[in-house]
């Protein structure tokens, strides 16, 4: 990593320190920088999955995939919706929380690909 980019991690685990966490200064920075680094592997899960189901797209069915991302209520989800021309069909969601799938509806080739796209990142 570049480090420009270390340097914005230390600096948002220092804010997660100050702001969110209570008691000893260094025992409240260990645990922001755990924190901290969490939310950037979540961002490379989510960059990776892109790249991933963009190399799915091209398939014999030609299908498409649209990822959004759902931040509300204490949930951080990126929902997976597969589109066939004019009808779009849910096909399910990751909790980035948990870095865990939620329910796939039918069609294990998606999961198969997101299960791939996510392997070694949860910690």
């Amino acid at each position: 990593m570049a480090r420009a980019e270390l340097s914005k991690i230390m600096q948002r685990a220092h804010e997660i320190a100050r702001e969110e966490l209570e008691g000893d200064y260094m025992a409240r920075m260990s645990l922001a920088l755990k924190m901290a680094w969490n939310e950037v592997k979540k961002e490379i899960a989510i960059c990776r999955l892109e790249e991933a189901l963009k190399k799915h797209e091209g398939g014999r069915f030609r299908h498409a995939y649209e990822l959004n991302r759902w931040k509300k209520y204490g949930h951080d989800r990126l929902y997976i919706n597969r589109t066939n021309g004019r009808n779009s069909k849910s096909k399910g969601y990751i909790d980035l929380k948990e870095m865990t799938l939620g329910t796939f509806k039918a069609g294990g080739d998606v999961e198969h690909t997101v299960k791939k796209a996510l392997k070694g990142l949860v910690a």
